[in-house]
């Protein structure tokens, strides 16, 4: 409800507010945030898997209304080499105009920290979940991701979104929870994470 409350558009700005989905995979998250915010938004998916974009394409028209299918974009684009960051974001104009970055079990530090540094606007807002590694008082995760590269430490984001900022911009935590996610029929933990930049 608090990250819903930060998410009615600005009609003073000419252009839409710009919600972005990293690793977007096949689209469900993607299409749910285009059904729940509508054609008043726009949206990119963001993947390196040009099977799964076009599974999202398809989902998308299937659920979407025609106004809202036409907000949403797909971008096949390798979001782990910096090169491809660059080729992927200079175009749409996302630095600075992000309005919504949302990642579901999907982790690469450096797009979260572009995000809070370069991508997101003032009153923009992050929607995070990923996979947590196991406390170092206990055995690594059974089940994937098991690199540490691949999953956050507790109260990550959350550092990272207060202490880590620079250049004057700060952001409030409105949601850092631990819960758990099935994978491969083994129960992982995941970091579920929302916050909103402030100044």
């Amino acid at each position: 409800a608090a990250a819903q409350a930060q998410l009615t558009p600005n009609h003073n700005n000419a252009a839409k507010p710009l919600a972005v989905d990293f690793g977007c995979g096949s689209g469900r998250d993607l299409v749910y945030l285009a059904h729940a915010l509508g054609a008043e938004w726009d949206f990119i998916g963001l993947d390196n898997h040009s099977f799964a974009l076009d599974r999202a394409q398809g989902l998308a028209e299937r659920y979407l209304t025609p106004p809202t299918l036409r907000s949403v974009r797909t971008l096949c684009c390798d979001l782990r080499k910096r090169t491809e960051l660059d080729r992927c974001f200079g175009p749409f104009g996302l630095n600075g105009n992000v309005q919504l970055a949302h990642g579901s079990r999907f982790l690469q530090r450096e797009i979260l920290w572009r995000i809070r540094d370069e991508l997101l606007s003032i009153g923009g807002v992050v929607i995070w979940n990923t996979f947590l590694c196991a406390p170092d008082n206990e055995p690594r995760n059974l089940a994937p991701p098991y690199r540490s590269a691949r999953c956050l430490e507790r109260g990550e984001l959350a550092h990272a979104f207060t202490l880590g900022c620079t250049g004057g911009r700060s952001y409030e935590i409105l949601l850092d929870e631990t819960h758990a996610a099935l994978t491969r029929g083994v129960s992982v933990p995941t970091a579920h994470f929302i916050c909103v930049r402030v100044a």
